[in-house]
């Protein structure tokens, strides 16, 4: 299982934190045409359409999307 942080804007903070074991690779051609088209200014999707999205083409693996991770400071 991986952590990864994806970056579909310019700003860091709507980074979509997923845990996952799917390949990184798989989990960018999954996503790829959808902030290619919010990019364009063609469409806008959440993070819940993003992991409706790699639920439908990845069902194989495991996929937890994190809302607000909690932050600990010592």
């Amino acid at each position: 299982m991986e952590l990864y942080s994806i970056n579909t804007t310019a700003y860091p903070e709507e980074d979509m934190l997923l845990i996952s074991d799917a390949p990184s690779e798989l989990i960018e051609k999954a996503l790829e045409p959808m902030v290619y088209e919010e990019k364009r200014g063609k469409a806008f999707y959440d993070h819940d359409e993003y992991m409706a999205k790699l639920k439908a083409e990845l069902p194989q693996y495991t996929l937890i999307y994190i809302l607000d991770p909690i932050r600990i400071e010592l």
